[in-house]
C-alpha cells in the first residue's frame, strides 16, 4: 500500500497488516505485539539490524491477527524516541531540556506523547529521565505505534506527523 493509498483512509479502515506493511515499507523494523501490552510476540533482541521482510509479517499477522504494532528503536529503525508518559511531564521535561521542536513526528499514546527523532549513535534506553515520567528509546528499545490499542482503551494515534 503507498503513501497516498494510506493517507486517503482513516487509520480504523486499515488493518494492522496493512499498517504494518507500510511502516515496513518506510524502513520501519516493525514487531507484531502481544495486545494490551508492549511485548513483542517474538524474540527480536538478537536479530540482525535486518528488517523483516514483507513475507514475514504477513505470516505473523495470519498467526497473531489481533496483534498490535511495535518499532524497534535506534539502530534498528534509525528513529529514537522519547517517551512521555503523562502530558503533565512534557513542560517538565521542558523546563530542562528546551521546547521540543514544533515539526517533530508525534503520536499520542494512551497517556502520554511519543515524539520521533532520527537517531542518534551512542545514546543509550533511559528510564525517568531527571525523575520525571519521560523515557528515552533507542537501540533496544521498543515503542507502540498507530494504530495499535493502548491498554487503556484508547488508540495510539498520529498527533503530528507521519514518520
Amino acid at each position: 500500500m503507498d503513501n497516498k493509498a494510506i493517507s486517503a483512509l482513516s487509520q480504523e479502515q486499515q488493518t494492522m497488516l496493512d499498517w504494518a506493511l507500510y511502516y515496513l515499507a518506510l524502513g520501519i523494523f516493525i514487531l507484531p505485539m502481544v495486545p494490551g501490552k508492549k511485548m513483542p510476540h517474538i524474540k527480536w533482541a538478537n536479530r540482525t539490524d535486518q528488517k523483516p521482510p514483507a513475507d514475514e509479517a504477513r505470516a505473523w499477522w495470519r498467526q497473531w491477527p489481533g496483534a498490535q504494532i511495535g518499532m524497534a528503536t535506534g539502530v534498528y529503525s534509525n528513529i529514537d524516541v522519547l517517551d512521555f508518559d503523562s502530558l503533565e511531564a512534557i513542560p517538565q521535561f521542558e523546563i530542562l531540556a528546551g521546547p521540543i521542536p514544533p515539526d517533530a513526528p508525534t503520536v499520542r499514546t494512551g497517556r502520554g506523547l511519543h515524539v520521533f527523532f532520527a537517531h542518534s549513535p551512542g545514546l543509550t534506553n533511559r528510564a525517568k529521565i531527571c525523575g520525571l515520567d519521560v523515557d528515552f528509546r533507542t537501540t533496544g528499545g521498543i515503542v507502540v505505534l498507530p494504530p495499535s490499542l493502548h491498554k487503556t482503551g484508547r488508540r495510539y494515534q498520529w498527533e503530528r506527523g507521519l514518520i
